[in-house]
């Protein structure tokens, strides 16, 4: 990350999961390493990083997105979140319950 001032990475190889296929994705070998493929790496080697709402499906599930940056960059993360919240809406929208 000496180069990479940030990457942009998916939360989750799916889009946010209804609370009947998370529980179906508990019923599978694997389900925790599926869920957070994307995530765990980071947690581990000690990056920061910010999720933040990028979407919605044509089914109204919502999508997310995560940046991550060097370590001690948090203060570049919380700023990159800010852009993007302030030059798009997601942040603002609620899928339909």
């Amino acid at each position: 990350m000496a180069q990479v001032d940030l990457l942009i990475t998916p939360v989750m190889p799916f889009a946010g999961p209804s609370v009947a296929r998370i529980a179906g994705l508990r019923q599978e070998p694997g389900y925790r390493l599926r869920l957070s493929r994307f995530t765990a790496p980071f947690d581990m080697s000690g990056h920061p990083t910010i999720t933040l709402p990028s979407g919605f499906t044509s089914d109204g599930l919502p999508l997310a997105m995560q940046l991550v940056s060097g370590r001690l960059r948090e203060a570049l993360l919380v700023r990159a979140g800010r852009v993007f919240q302030a030059i798009t809406d997601w942040h603002a929208r609620r899928p339909p319950v």
